[in-house]
């Protein structure tokens, strides 16, 4: 199962010893985004030398993948963006995957970006919608630098994570 963080604007990014547990379980993809930036990689290290670079200030989404719908490929990494709308997701949604790309991408094109685009960001309606989607899942949804989580999230240091299923990994 894959791993979102939420590292809310003022707060110290994860030590380098979490991303690394985090990975270690979740090694297929990662990504970021923040308010002005969307970065996806495959390689570990490159991820860390650009999450480096994000300012303490901003709000940022971290995503480690764990391939269950859609091939590995940078394509298929979090967090996904249609206009304004960034997000990530952790969980299995109900949805077939079409043409290699993940449920997320799919819930995000087909429910999650009509839904803002039509009833706004925050609003009852899209919130309603977005969170009958997701069900059991977890998601990480940034328009600008407003941030909503959807689902159970763990507070841990300042962070907010989708799980905590990466612990295991933690070495001494």
């Amino acid at each position: 199962m894959c791993v979102c963080l939420y590292k809310p604007a003022g707060a110290k990014m994860p030590s380098l010893r979490v991303l690394t547990a985090c990975h270690r379980a979740n090694p297929d993809g990662m990504g970021f985004c923040t308010p002005t930036a969307v970065y996806h990689t495959l390689n570990f290290f490159d991820f860390v030398d650009a999450l480096a670079k994000v300012s303490q200030a901003d709000p940022c989404i971290i995503h480690f993948r764990w391939a269950t719908h859609g091939s590995v490929k940078l394509s298929n990494c979090h967090p996904f963006v249609m206009g304004r709308v960034k997000f990530a997701h952790n969980g299995v949604l109900p949805i077939d995957s079409i043409k290699d790309m993940t449920d997320s991408e799919i819930a995000l094109r087909g429910i999650i970006y009509p839904a803002i685009k039509q009833h706004g960001f925050e609003s009852p309606e899209a919130d309603r919608i977005i969170t009958k989607i997701a069900g059991s899942s977890r998601f990480a949804i940034m328009v600008g630098t407003k941030v909503e989580l959807i689902g159970r999230w763990a507070l841990r240091g300042g962070v907010y994570y989708s799980n905590l299923n990466w612990l295991y990994r933690l070495r001494a």
